[in-house]
């Protein structure tokens, strides 16, 4: 194996007395960092302990600034705040999902962000179809069919034809995660991350549930959805687009 090819090795305080390196998963993983769902890239033990990292958990930015909350300063958090002495609890205010791990925090308005939320970009595109992150919606939510939570972010196509929320998409690769056999349990599928996660019938059911639309229109939808999902669930948990959306299409679909 030459030097280019060989798996980087390093150390991390989160766990210590061991070595981690860096590899490509083919199936998810929970990151003990931010205890959040991740695909791909990822920091693992070298011993072969049930330990995992993502990449900007291992190596994060410890401070940031973001559009959608521009009077916010995020600073790097590893551990639980305080309120008034008792262990405060954290959800994220873009997804509205509990922030049980590593998270950014501002200390002006109290907000936080999953590092996966802080760090997804304004803009996506497969090519054809180019989606942006907003904080309003409109049109209703694909998933949910909700339009006015305009507290959580989303990811809208510049043509307004879809729009959904970072939570909706985070819940729909969780239930699909903890559908895998012994998934619950661990921080990560088994086989050396090659496993396929159980495919759910999710997919292919969200649209639809909530009014009556024209046959051609719901099927134009159905195809821009499937377009769509795995785009915007390669960066929920973490990864570049490139590398992740075609995997995740073929974890989800059937």
């Amino acid at each position: 194996m030459s030097h280019e090819t060989m798996p980087v090795i390093t150390t991390h305080s989160l766990h210590p007395g061991h070595k981690l390196k860096l590899e490509t998963r083919k199936a998810l993983f929970m990151c003990d960092g931010c205890k959040e769902l991740g695909i791909s890239s990822c920091w693992t033990c070298a011993e072969s302990c049930n330990f995992h990292l993502h990449p900007h958990c291992f190596d994060p930015k410890i401070s940031l600034q973001h559009k959608l909350f521009p009077k916010c300063s995020f600073k790097w958090v590893e551990s639980g705040l305080e309120d008034k002495g008792k262990p405060r609890e954290q959800s994220c205010d873009a997804c509205n999902l509990g922030a049980k791990g590593y998270f950014y925090h501002c200390n002006d308005c109290g907000k936080d962000l999953h590092p996966s939320c802080a760090n997804l970009p304004q803009f996506l595109s497969d090519g054809e179809l180019k989606l942006e992150l907003k904080n309003k919606m409109p049109t209703e939510c694909e998933k949910c069919g909700w339009k006015n939570q305009d507290i959580y972010w989303r990811y809208v196509s510049t043509c307004k034809t879809v729009a959904l929320h970072i939570s909706c998409m985070k819940d729909l690769l969780l239930k699909n995660w903890m559908k895998k056999e012994g998934s619950s349990q661990g921080s990560a599928v088994e086989d050396g991350g090659n496993e396929s996660v159980r495919r759910t019938p999710e997919l292919g059911i969200v649209i639809g549930e909530k009014e009556k639309k024209k046959p051609a229109k719901m099927e134009k939808m159905k195809k821009m959805f499937q377009l769509v999902v795995p785009i915007i669930l390669s960066v929920a948990v973490g990864d570049p687009v490139s590398l992740t959306a075609s995997l995740i299409a073929s974890l989800l679909s059937g």
